[in-house]
């Protein structure tokens, strides 16, 4: 073809015979490869958006172009039911694409006590002294949204020592919180590494370790 089309024009005729969305990108690859258009531009997928876009900000309802996606165009005649098939497909293939990407990270195999990985976070933490808080020797009167993290009693010869948890990935990440260390009495944590702490830590991996150990004899 020698005469060029505009941007909007070769959009229209490729939406024409394709009769399906396409999006700016696409657009542009056929129109060049058609030699429908022609362009000295770096991006020339962005300039046809724009005027693909500006055309619809200016016709409203008389634009021939429909926007179903942040970059996926159909052509306004074809009608609301085949738009709308266009914008669930479009949405689709956005879900699809977003689960590819989306990729979990879980910590160590641990298959202990309905936990499969071992703990990543603070969270981890949490359910696994829910499962361990008896044979730890402490009862949970109370978790709470500020610190610390929990109000329970500790055994002690005595009897019931009443205590405060502050639940932690690491030890150390209590003094990363900045968290005041004469309003609480006991640390749970997955890991234990801060050696200078002057309160009591649970580190769980070491009571979970020695439970498996004693299970595996």
């Amino acid at each position: 073809m020698d005469k060029k089309l505009s941007f909007t024009e070769a959009a229209y005729e490729i939406l024409k015979n394709t009769n399906e969305a396409l999006s700016s990108v696409e657009l542009v690859d056929i129109a060049l490869a058609k030699k429908l258009i022609k362009t000295k531009g770096k991006t020339p997928e962005a300039t046809m958006w724009s005027v693909l876009y500006l055309e619809g900000q200016r016709k409203g309802n008389k634009a021939r172009f429909v926007q179903v996606g942040k970059d996926k165009w159909a052509l306004s005649e074809w009608g609301k039911e085949t738009i709308q098939v266009e914008i669930e497909k479009y949405n689709k293939e956005t879900q699809e694409i977003q689960l590819k990407i989306q990729k979990t990270i879980v910590g160590d195999p641990l298959n202990f006590e309905g936990l499969q990985y071992a703990p990543i976070n603070e969270q981890g933490v949490v359910f696994l002294f829910g499962k361990l808080h008896k044979e730890l020797g402490i009862i949970v009167e109370a978790i709470q949204t500020g610190y610390p993290d929990a109000k329970g009693r500790k055994k002690v010869k005595q009897g019931w020592q009443e205590i405060a948890i502050e639940f932690e990935y690491r030890s150390s990440n209590f003094q990363s919180h900045k968290h005041p260390i004469d309003k609480c009495d006991l640390i749970i944590c997955w890991i234990h590494d801060w050696k200078e702490c002057p309160i009591e830590v649970v580190e769980l991996k070491s009571v979970v370790e020695n439970k498996l150990n004693n299970e595996n004899k």
